[in-house]
């Protein structure tokens, strides 16, 4: 029904029954119909329901369309109708509206709403001294807080979440049952009287033990981080890594302990805005951030937006952060707060702090308290925790703007779960388990989708784990029971050995670079073929051989391979993804083969012995690179195939040109060179 066309200003009384669908349930969307309902004198109920809103109102047709109007047009920020759908029932003898109870249903085809950031009304009070809940960690209303970390079941009430065990306080009560109030039905709904509390641990003696909590936790936690030592933060849906983002040593210790050498970290940033009166001024909240990096609007508005992702930002050279947060690089993953605890640790320290996922390499990110004492104790000086338990793990999100345009490097945390409408129908539901990877997967059925949250690489039996239960969760959340499975066509990939493992579906192998011009098809509603390319550090082509540079001529179906690059010799196989300047020799015997040594004589040199790229001076003699033993080694390798397959992948061709140009030839973390790179080429 066309929602614009949509009247009922003819009817001189009646009733209508109308159902909504998408994100509304948890946003504030129940007491906005109540409202609107009040205020124009009608009739009838709304209520939850596992998969929807119902809605019934009866009164005059004037008041029906203004009603309408008002609910399509003037609903809260955090709802997204997807679907909407009314039509005339016969009049009852209702004389007020009312809201009823949820009832649960095993048709399930509700939208699971994400976590958002503290909105704010929220973050007025928190910083309010006359208010109740002055420097509340857990402050929340309907517009804002946690919600798909916090869910353990649908509909989305109280009993169904990791709140269940805090029973409201009479304050609370009030506000919960109140329909005017911002906290109507708020099923996170708590204060420091009845809800959730901080506490700091020591990890003096290795055992986590509980010294303080409330602000005097948060007390020591900024005394530890202002010293230079290391805090495991809990927040919303994981813990971080913590500490000052100036702190050269702090930094350096963060990097030894947790053997993550390179790989940039990330960086949450204070905003001025956690000072109320500054709403009022109109004060720059980003004053902070502007004195490190730089930030057009489109960046702003993301940084900004209720979702509040990691922006990756060109960083000022004369910025006073540590070079050690992203060595080589020029670029920083820049956040601001986006939960309460977040806001008053930030607030209380006035300095940017590193903020890391608190996990192992390949290990998804860490969620329980006693999990965090154990693994981390080798980390962390001590541990900032909390009692409101995260029923799932949700990552930070991380975008980049590019020609005003957002990329996701990392759809989780605010954007999901993530439902899409496909372009076509699907006969049977469908369960997609990517790669192996930066894992996501996603639930199909009908004309639609839904995508999780980031679940990480698959190579750890925590990944496994992680991934098992986020597919138990979208298919308990939708009541759907997938008939097929598709998977990537790599037969050693763990995704694709725990789809032949199940029983009674039928399994569909989807090939790397197919799977991905089919996805940025979508993301661009392309319904005709394409000529798609598609390139990365390596995928398992439909011949067996390692793809990964591919222009395909494809559609939802089916491809046909167009064309691709020049193939050459991953040299020692996964080392060679370690270590660029293998790449670079391999690239070079493939031009020049087995006179690829006496090129290296400057007679032989295509190029002038001091000729440089971007002020980059390119490496000639590959002596420099290599000892004899390995280039006699590897030439041999070379020579006989021996442990290097072929490939014609585009992300191994970015590594050899990082080592021609001295940029990176080992790499200590995965992409190091594409990113070092992109980095000098601005």
């Amino acid at each position: 029904m066309d929602y614009n066309k949509m009247t009922f200003i003819s009817m001189p009384m009646g009733r209508i029954r109308i159902t909504v669908s998408g994100i509304v349930q948890g946003v504030g969307f129940r007491p906005f119909i109540y409202r609107c309902a009040k205020e124009s004198g009608l009739a009838g109920f709304i209520k939850n329901t596992a998969g929807n809103v119902l809605i019934e109102v009866q009164g005059s047709g004037d008041r029906l369309d203004d009603f309408v109007k008002s609910m399509l047009t003037k609903h809260p920020p955090l709802v997204i109708i997807r679907d909407f759908k009314a039509h005339e029932i016969p009049i009852a003898e209702d004389t007020d509206f009312v809201i009823v109870h949820s009832v649960s249903s095993c048709q399930k085809e509700p939208l699971v709403p994400p976590d958002f950031s503290i909105c704010d009304d929220c973050l007025m009070e928190l910083f309010d001294s006359s208010d109740r809940r002055y420097r509340y960690p857990f402050i929340n209303c309907t517009n804002c807080g946690p919600r798909f970390t916090i869910i353990k079941g649908l509909p989305y009430d109280r009993p169904r979440t990791s709140m269940a065990s805090f029973e409201m306080c009479h304050e609370c009560l009030q506000e919960y049952k109140n329909p005017l109030d911002r906290r109507f039905h708020a099923e996170p709904n708590a204060c420091p009287v009845c809800g959730p509390n901080v506490f700091w641990a020591n990890n003096n003696n290795g055992d986590g033990s509980i010294v303080a909590e409330g602000d005097d936790a948060f007390r020591l936690c900024e005394d530890a981080i202002r010293s230079g030592q290391i805090a495991a933060v809990k927040g919303i849906g994981g813990f971080h890594l913590m500490a000052g983002a100036s702190n050269d040593n702090a930094i350096r210790l963060l990097r030894e302990r947790k053997a993550r050498h390179e790989r940039p970290f990330a960086v949450i940033f204070p905003a001025d805005k956690h000072v109320p009166e500054c709403l009022y001024r109109g004060k720059d909240m980003l004053s902070h951030l502007r004195g490190e990096a730089f930030i057009d609007t489109e960046e702003e508005k993301a940084i900004l937006s209720k979702e509040r992702p990691i922006v990756v930002l060109r960083r000022k050279t004369d910025s006073k952060l540590s070079k050690l947060i992203s060595p080589g690089i020029d670029t920083v993953g820049a956040f601001l707060p986006y939960s309460p605890l977040h806001c008053l640790l930030l607030e209380d320290l006035k300095m940017p702090l590193i903020a890391t996922s608190a996990n192992f390499s390949d290990s998804p990110i860490i969620k329980d308290n006693q999990e965090a004492i154990d693994k981390l104790n080798g980390i962390a000086d001590g541990f900032l925790l909390h009692n409101r338990d995260i029923v799932r793990r949700c990552d930070d999100s991380v975008i980049a703007v590019s020609k005003r345009k957002t990329i996701f490097i990392r759809r989780s945390r605010g954007y999901t779960p993530h439902v899409f409408k496909l372009p076509y129908k699907l006969n049977e539901p469908v369960l997609a388990v990517g790669g192996n990877q930066k894992v996501t997967i996603a639930l199909g059925w009908e004309d639609k989708a839904v995508m999780s949250q980031h679940l990480g690489d698959l190579t750890t039996e925590e990944g496994i784990q992680a991934f098992e239960q986020a597919v138990q969760d979208l298919t308990d959340f939708y009541n759907i029971k997938p008939l097929r499975i598709a998977c990537d066509m790599h037969p050693d990939y763990l995704s694709t050995k725990w789809t032949a493992s199940r029983e009674n579906v039928q399994v569909v192998q989807v090939q790397h670079h197919h799977a991905h011009i089919a996805a940025c098809m979508l993301d661009n509603n392309l319904t005709d073929k394409v000529l798609g390319i598609s390139w990365d550090g390596s995928g398992y082509g439909s011949d067996g051989a390692i793809w990964g540079g591919e222009f395909l001529i494809a559609d939802y179906k089916g491809f046909e391979r167009f064309c691709t690059f020049r193939k050459f010799r991953l040299l020692g196989g996964e080392q060679a993804v370690k270590e660029p300047r293998r790449v670079l020799l391999s690239i070079l015997y493939e031009i020049y083969g087995e006179d690829i040594l006496r090129s290296q004589k400057p007679e032989a040199r295509s190029l002038p012995p001091n000729v440089s790229i971007g002020g980059q001076k390119i490496c000639h003699d590959l002596r420099v690179l290599f000892t004899e033993e390995e280039l006699t080694l590897f030439l041999q390798m070379l020579k006989t195939g021996f442990n290097s397959p072929f490939t014609t992948s585009a992300g191994r061709i970015f590594d050899a040109v990082a080592s021609l140009l001295g940029i990176c030839h080992k790499a200590s973390y995965e992409g190091q060179g594409a990113m070092a790179l992109e980095d000098r080429a601005g």
